[in-house]
């Protein structure tokens, strides 16, 4: 232990005990004189601030403390020596040995000599260098909080949990048009509209228990002019250093303008979807028109094949009439289940050919697919349907039960797969292979870009394979 010879008659005087009990301490223990002078350091003092307790002895505390933090010290300490006070705390920078600088706590007293007169001051050093640190960062980060809680262009609040608004920025006030001390004075929900309060209300009160860390919500405020504005809310607990909910930290932005934008289209689009309804309505209704009309034409003619032309041209009016009525009825805008159409078209043929006879399996997945697919879809299924309720089973040889399969299904890649298949005697058997009908089929299949596999080998069975056509849209609201 290295002691200066200055304070060897002080520590004669003093208890035997002092010199070990400095030596023995957790934290640094050093003697000076009230001019500065180091006269004593024990081995954790001088490790502080890197050097030896030998070295650091007769340094004078000037040269190795911060120049910024002298006289503040110099103060304390000669307070302490007029008796002023019996001790002084204060926390000031040391330079290391190596350059770098040490935050100490110094808590210091008077050591007296053997006539009670102040001779020497004890100081206890602490390291609090990493807690600076983190303070200094704590208040750089409370800076910048403070720059972005004022600049930021959207409504910032501080609100405490009795719904006072306790911090506010420039623009939350410029948006609401209320002075920031009109808002501090005034509770949150003065702001909110009345119907969204509750709401607003239990989001707040799951946010305060932690149910949730935060939370999102569109509502409508009430300005100082008594305007109504669409905001979106995004609120954040704050918590204090032993994790208590305190505060919440509200950002409000104003979403008039984009409320309002989506009303419009909202507006437009139904507007869009109304019209689009009503000509599907007279598309329907025109095409009925024209199969009665050439039902009416049909029963002037007194020649069979030309009375079945006229039939046959009926139906296929008619399987698009039934998709402009799906179109009209459809929730989906400008889609038709393809299922339900295809099963509600099957079962009008089989009414307008009286065909109660027939086992009739259906196998139909709920498929929505656009107009532009669902035509040429309903006019095949109406020419196979046609030809086998027609030629299946028109010969007397056929023996059993009449059964026709429709299956309508789409895989996870979205193909979707037609059969069309009936136990009749065959397609080459009824001399229907090259049909009008039948050249219809193909064209269609090549308007589907569809795959078409016949097979005749028990009865007549049609597999169309294909994905639905993509246009561009063909409806564009007006503005856009």
């Amino acid at each position: 232990m290295s002691i200066d010879p200055q304070l060897s008659q002080l520590f004669c005087h003093a208890s035997n005990n002092l010199p070990q009990a400095l030596a023995l301490l957790s934290i640094g223990a050093v003697i000076a004189t009230y001019e500065g002078k180091i006269l004593y350091a024990n081995q954790q003092g001088a490790n502080l601030l890197g050097y030896t307790p030998k070295e650091l002895i007769n340094l004078n505390l000037d040269s190795v403390s911060h120049p910024h933090d002298l006289l503040h010290e110099k103060v304390q300490r000669q307070r302490c020596w007029r008796g002023e006070q019996a001790s002084y705390r204060v926390e000031k920078r040391f330079r290391h040995r190596q350059g770098q600088i040490v935050w100490l706590q110094i808590d210091a007293t008077i050591l007296k000599d053997g006539e009670n007169c102040p001779a020497y001051i004890l100081m206890y050093w602490q390291d609090i260098t990493e807690r600076k640190h983190a303070e200094a960062a704590f208040v750089e980060n409370e800076k910048r909080f403070r720059q972005i809680f004022e600049e930021v262009p959207v409504g910032m609040a501080i609100i405490g949990f009795n719904h006072r608004l306790i911090k506010v920025n420039k623009a939350l006030c410029d948006m609401t048009g209320y002075s920031e001390a009109e808002l501090l004075s005034r509770p949150f929900d003065i702001l909110t509209h009345p119907e969204d309060h509750l709401q607003d209300t239990i989001l707040a009160k799951q946010l305060y228990y932690g149910r949730i860390p935060h939370y999102q919500l569109e509502k409508r405020c009430i300005t100082k002019s008594q305007n109504i504005i669409w905001v979106l809310l995004t609120a954040y607990i704050i918590r204090n250093e032993q994790g208590k909910a305190v505060n919440s930290l509200a950002m409000i932005r104003d979403i008039t303008k984009q409320k309002t934008a989506q009303e419009y289209l909202a507006n437009a689009l139904q507007e869009k979807e109304l019209f689009l309804k009503e000509i599907h309505h007279r598309v329907k209704n025109n095409l009925h028109v024209i199969a009665n009309l050439l039902e009416l034409q049909s029963q002037s003619l007194e020649d069979e094949s030309l009375h079945n032309l006229f039939s046959d041209s009926q139906n296929r009016i008619y399987t698009m009439a039934l998709i402009h009525e799906h179109l009209y009825q459809s929730s989906h805008f400008g889609k038709v289940e393809l299922g339900e159409y295809i099963k509600n078209l099957t079962y009008n043929l089989l009414a307008y050919y009286d065909q109660e006879d027939i086992n009739l399996q259906l196998q139909l997945d709920k498929i929505w697919v656009n107009m532009e697919t669902a035509i040429p879809c309903g006019l095949v299924v109406n020419e196979l349907v046609t030809n086998a309720l027609k030629y299946a089973w028109a010969n007397s040889h056929f023996q059993g039960v009449k059964q026709l399969t429709i299956m309508c299904v789409q895989s996870d890649d979205r193909l979707i797969t037609l059969t069309i298949k009936d136990n009749g005697l065959g397609l080459e058997a009824t001399g229907n292979s090259h049909t009008l009908g039948m050249r219809l089929v193909k064209l269609l299949a090549k308007q589907l870009d569809a795959t078409l596999h016949t097979d005749t080998q028990a009865g007549t069975s049609f597999q169309l394979t294909f994905s639905e056509l993509q246009y561009h849209d063909r409806f564009q609201i007006a503005g856009n």
